[in-house]
């Protein structure tokens, strides 16, 4: 569930201005606000899986490994790393955005900002 102070937060209302002026030829023409909050919504539902049953009790945010598994769990029908891109400059320059580029041993990988500081109880999910 998206928390209510979403839909006037600065990073949300950015990335809606930037999915807003992404070209997708040949899509039906949807808002920013829109887009934003369905493929955030679907992201963050994709994390929320991912943390707890494909890596339980894990500690720290949810990982996608590349720039194809963030925009496929956003279902993201766009040109491949515009949505990437939109997330990763949500927070404006020298800020978090919705998705953090992390170094590791084998190279980067996409974590989901602050997670765990914004997700639901699981007694209030199921």
């Amino acid at each position: 569930m998206i928390q209510p102070t979403l839909w006037t937060h600065e990073k949300f209302l950015c990335l809606a201005a930037t999915l807003e002026a992404v070209e997708r030829p040949g899509k039906l023409k949807v808002s920013g606000k829109v887009m934003a909050v369905g493929h955030l919504g679907l992201l963050w539902e994709a994390a929320y899986k991912r943390a707890l049953w494909q890596t339980p009790y894990a500690r720290g945010n949810p990982r996608f490994n590349t720039q194809a598994e963030v925009e496929e769990a956003a279902e993201w029908d766009g040109a491949p790393g515009d949505l990437l891109k939109a997330l990763l400059s949500a927070g404006g320059p020298g800020c978090h955005g919705f998705i953090d580029a992390v170094e590791t041993d084998t190279g980067t990988v996409f974590e989901v900002h602050d997670f765990w500081d914004h997700a639901l109880a699981e007694d209030e999910v199921f």
